[in-house]
């Protein structure tokens, strides 16, 4: 598959391997190759809508990216913030 970021060269799978992803090596852009279960399909749509930029006198894309962050004990932070107690391991 031809890299869709600079159209100079196949990706690649990544030297570690991993099945998730496929790699540039001219430009570094990466694919996504796994597929998401069904809950987490809707999540990986990113919208793209035409809008008027009065600026530049022109259409625009604008498109939303969803961000999913977190992981284990990625509330501890706000905890503490919250209630001002002492952030631990």
């Amino acid at each position: 598959m031809r890299c869709l970021n600079c159209y100079t060269a196949d990706m690649v799978t990544p030297q570690n391997g991993h099945p998730a992803y496929i790699e540039c090596p001219a430009c570094g852009a990466i694919e996504l190759t796994y597929e998401p279960q069904d809950y987490q399909v809707e999540s990986h749509t990113v919208p793209i809508r035409k809008v008027w930029n009065e600026k530049k006198g022109k259409w625009e894309s604008e498109l939303r990216i969803i961000g999913w962050f977190g992981g284990l004990k990625s509330h501890a932070l706000l905890k503490l913030l919250k209630f001002g107690g002492t952030l631990r391991a």
